[in-house]
């Protein structure tokens, strides 16, 4: 009898280690015939082979034995490369825009739901049972809502069906907001809408926004009106940002034109749209504009501080520029002591060479890579600047 149990138990812990969702691997024509013969909907894995929550999602939910039982009883599994072979028309087909992209299919190829990004164990589990549900899953809502039109009641809700799955929602939105009275579009609901979906600077919801700025910063923080003002702003030079061959002379022409109308935050919008326009194309002056104005305008940020200095770290080679990345730097890690910020203040130093600076802050990275749990593979270029550095103070 023991020995039965002993069994048993090994049997359940090696079915465990082993279980797994099985993959068909023919052809999606295949895959459609198998659903109408067996009777069940499809579930597609839509992936990519650099895609980091794919390769995730493979390695652990979909190897959990709860999981792998569920979606191989109720569902036909199929893995189909969105870049490669008849991937690519499946993906134009079913509006595959982000990985990972699930989808659920029923035999003749109709989409009954669908979601995007990394699910755990117990979110996968929710999406497969709502999938199966003809009033719960995604093509119901969608139809239930662009029947009924959006209305103030449901376009978040709407919004976040849609962006869930990756899918741009942006055009109905924007019907909906042209039916606000503008006296209505700083309510909370209006206001949340207004930041997700309108980019045009010139329209009615832009021009009430620019004209009652104050009242906006009033009823909300002033950052997040000032990030819209910017994102607007910036929306005036989306022609430059876009043209493989942008016009520097009209460009400019149009920053000028531009400042007349003294907008909100006009001077900062001018500020991130050269950033933006001048790193693309690798214009020098882009390393002048944030040497001269960091300090204005991205003194806060601590992800875009590392983010420039970095950039600064690969492409500059002026020392003033070198020393304002290290400034940059040493701001992002006195607003959030990292791993990866130290490690970039440590290179930056490197490459300025201020060794014995650099090989203090190379300490500080790789024991903040330490306590937040790090490979000691994951920090191994901050482990050999170490070496390097070493080099450097011995000669």
């Amino acid at each position: 009898m023991k020995k039965n149990i002993l069994l048993f138990a090994f049997l359940f812990v090696v079915g465990s280690m082993f279980a797994q969702i099985n993959f068909e691997h023919g052809t999606w024509a295949q895959v459609l015939e198998k659903s109408k013969k067996e009777n069940k909907p499809i579930f597609v894995d839509a992936y990519t082979t650099w895609c980091g929550p794919c390769k995730a999602m493979a390695r652990t939910t979909f190897k959990n034995d709860t999981v792998s039982k569920f979606y191989n009883e109720k569902f036909i599994n199929y893995k189909i490369d969105a870049e490669k072979g008849e991937g690519v028309a499946f993906a134009n087909k079913y509006e595959v825009n982000c990985y990972p992209n699930l989808l659920i299919i029923d035999s003749n190829g109709q989409l009954l739901h669908r979601a995007a990004g990394y699910l755990q164990t117990n979110e996968f589990i929710t999406y497969g049972e709502n999938g199966l549900s003809k009033d719960k899953n995604f093509n119901h809502f969608q139809s239930e809502f662009e029947k009924g039109g959006l209305k103030k009641e449901n376009v978040l809700t709407y919004m976040e069906l849609m962006r869930g799955a990756c899918l741009n929602a942006d055009s109905k939105v924007l019907d909906y907001l042209k039916t606000v009275p503008e006296n209505e579009l700083i309510d909370n609901i209006n206001w949340n809408v207004f930041c997700a979906v309108v980019k045009d600077a010139n329209s009615r919801e832009a021009n009430y926004f620019y004209l009652n700025y104050k009242t906006f910063e009033e009823k909300y923080s002033k950052e997040t009106v000032r990030l819209k003002a910017i994102d607007l702003g910036m929306g005036n030079f989306q022609n430059y940002f876009t043209s493989k061959n942008p016009d520097f002379v009209a460009y400019e022409k149009e920053k000028s034109s531009y400042l007349t109308k003294k907008q909100p935050y006009c001077d900062e919008i001018v500020f991130f749209s050269d950033v933006k326009l001048f790193k693309k194309h690798k214009v020098l002056k882009y390393y002048d504009i944030v040497t001269l104005n960091w300090e204005k305008y991205l003194n806060t940020n601590h992800s875009t501080l590392n983010s420039f200095a970095w950039d600064f770290y690969e492409g500059a080679t002026d020392k003033k520029h070198l020393q304002a990345a290290a400034n940059m730097a040493a701001k992002a890690c006195e607003l959030n002591p990292n791993y990866a910020y130290y490690d970039t203040f440590a290179a930056v130093q490197y490459k300025l060479k201020n060794y014995a600076e650099a090989k203090k802050l190379v300490a500080k990275a790789i024991d903040f890579a330490k306590q937040e749990g790090l490979e000691a593979t994951e920090y191994q270029e901050t482990t050999d600047l170490v070496n390097k550095i070493d080099k450097e103070l011995k000669k």
